[in-house]
């Protein structure tokens, strides 16, 4: 994941959480500005998001249009579980 231009993750503690661990498992270096991986600074940010937000009157036609710019690209999907937190990559 370290490869991606940015990785968002639900909180702002799970993305300092996942910054701790790209550092203290992997060894990259962290900046303000994301993570840097071998030369090439990743972005991590908090996007918090609503399972229902997809139910709003104007959200289907902005759907589509994410749908149509990442086609052919690969996105990761982590969802929360009733023990953790699972991750689940899926291509969209």
């Amino acid at each position: 994941m370290a490869a991606a231009e940015l990785v968002c993750l639900q909180t702002y503690s799970y993305s300092r959480h996942f910054v701790s661990m790209c550092v203290r498992v992997c060894g990259y270096e962290s900046s303000p500005h994301g993570i840097d991986a071998e030369g090439h600074v990743a972005t991590v940010a908090h996007c918090p998001v609503g399972g229902i937000c997809s139910l709003r009157p104007g959200i289907q036609p902005k759907l589509a249009a994410l749908r149509a710019f990442y086609e052919g690209k690969i996105s990761v999907l982590c969802v929360p579980v009733a023990v953790g937190v699972g991750c689940r990559g899926r291509a969209e």
